[in-house]
């Protein structure tokens, strides 16, 4: 395993929630806005979502209407902490 994903693969537990305080919340919502703004219509849609880590962008999807989101990361961790029915996680190195 590379040093990259033995990071993240630590890091995992507390990533998604560490994303969502500040200041990182505050970075995250102004990224948010823009990738969402560049995606174009997402309800009723199928969204591949590649380096998907703990699944932030997934669930912005989910929220916005997305059908099913195929989430694709090379951490196991990671992909560990999405949890929808609405979404299959895809371990591999895109």
């Amino acid at each position: 395993m590379d040093r990259a994903t033995e990071y993240f693969d630590r890091q995992a537990s507390g990533y998604l929630e560490a994303s969502e305080r500040w200041p990182w919340s505050w970075l995250r919502g102004s990224e948010r806005a823009g990738v969402l703004g560049l995606v174009g219509q997402i309800p009723g849609h199928d969204l591949l979502e590649l380096g998907s880590g703990a699944g932030y962008y997934t669930h912005a999807a989910l929220v916005h209407g997305a059908k099913h989101v195929w989430a694709v990361d090379r951490s196991a961790e990671m992909l560990r902490q999405i949890r929808s029915d609405r979404v299959t996680t895809v371990l591999g190195d895109i």
